[in-house]
């Protein structure tokens, strides 16, 4: 081989081990963060959870008559406050002075809304647990449609069990839909 060959043949391998160099250089580079992503949230420092109020129902005793009074409960901002006012106004409990007008041990098992119209499936609790007149289904259905009646985007409120259309809880007719009460 001639001097020249040798020479460039030196200058082709610097240049191959060069152009690997800066290309394993690349590929091991950190991954750099774009400074507009958002930091992830520090391990030591607690998320603090926010909390926003929605209205309920409840029974109280006015002058021996069972009356609706409203009470705000508060729920985690990253759930739907519908969810949260249903889920609230059904597992609220009886405490000294109120009762909950919704029969004991009814479940949520979903809930839609859609164009003004929320669709509300209940557990057969709520239909095979209810023990009340006519007054107390009042009570129970206007707890339900005042609830929901807080949310601007809710119109009407379809109230099924296990899926299903339901006649009456005893004597209001519950096989069409609500309007809601603001």
């Amino acid at each position: 081989m001639s001097k020249g060959g040798r020479v460039f043949l030196v200058i082709f391998l610097l240049c191959a081990c060069l152009a690997g160099g800066v290309y394993y250089a690349l590929q091991n580079q950190p991954m750099k963060v774009s400074p507009t992503a958002p930091a992830p949230p520090a391990a030591s420092q607690p998320q603090v959870v926010e909390e926003k109020p929605v209205t309920i129902y409840h029974i109280e005793m006015d002058k021996d008559q069972p009356v609706l009074r409203s009470s705000e409960v508060s729920g985690d901002t990253a759930k739907d406050p519908i969810e949260i006012a249903l889920v609230s106004l059904i597992k609220q409990g009886d405490k000294p002075g109120m009762a909950n007008p919704i029969p004991k041990g009814t479940h949520l098992l979903d809930w839609k809304l859609k164009s003004g119209l929320i669709t509300v499936n209940l557990s057969h609790e709520f239909k095979d647990n209810f023990t009340g007149g006519a007054e107390t289904e009042g009570l129970t259905i206007d707890s339900i449609t005042r609830t929901l009646g807080q949310f601007p985007k809710i119109k009407r409120v379809r109230i099924l069990v296990e899926g299903q259309t339901i006649d009456t809880l005893g004597n209001i007719d519950l096989s069409h839909d609500l309007d809601v009460q603001k």
